[in-house]
């Protein structure tokens, strides 16, 4: 029998749903204005889950902050999150039972949502933000919930200054938009 070093096994943990990401990425959610950013994205970005705790500080690896170059005319060059900037971040969140790096986080970006939406399903790349009210008046909402799920790739891009901090900026690029039909809208339809 090979002998192999004891180091090399790892035990698995069970009740712990396994990532089926294959790339790093990030998906604009049906829930209004709410992100998911998946495991391998999280590790590529360094970024761990906060405590959910409101009164938590949040620090840049628990915060994530998004930023539109607003001169870009190239969806695939206009959208970058980043490590949580001071003053400009949001907390990102996982399911309590969660464990370790490399697991899917939450959080919420309300005007970004809305940029990205319009310039990925309209090609309006030019948007400001809006507010959900206008989502619904496209017919990309119903309610609080999007009528499009959008999924984008992300990379590391290049290093900056912001607020006198230099941070790494990853580009969101290849979106990809589906339908969302929830089963209470068919049953309406």
């Amino acid at each position: 029998m090979e002998q192999v070093k004891k180091s090399s096994f790892q035990i698995a943990k069970p009740g712990v749903k396994p990532s089926s990401a294959i790339e790093p990425g990030i998906t604009l959610t049906p829930t209004l204005n709410k992100f998911s950013i998946n495991g391998l994205a999280t590790k590529l970005i360094g970024l761990v889950s906060g405590t959910g705790d409101k009164n938590e500080d949040k620090t840049p690896e628990n915060s994530i902050t998004l930023i539109v170059d607003n001169e870009s005319q190239d969806i695939n060059n206009k959208f970058y999150v980043c490590k949580g900037v001071e003053g400009n971040a949001a907390k990102l969140a996982a399911h309590e039972n969660e464990e370790g790096n490399g697991k899917e986080l939450a959080f919420t970006y309300a005007g970004v949502y809305s940029q990205i939406m319009i310039a990925v399903v309209l090609g309006e790349v030019d948007t400001q933000q809006v507010p959900k009210e206008r989502l619904r008046q496209l017919q990309l909402a119903k309610g609080g919930t999007s009528l499009k799920k959008v999924y984008a790739k992300i990379e590391k891009a290049v290093d900056t200054e912001i607020n006198g901090e230099t941070v790494t900026l990853y580009r969101m690029f290849d979106f990809m938009a589906t339908d969302h039909t929830p089963k209470v809208f068919k049953a309406k339809a």
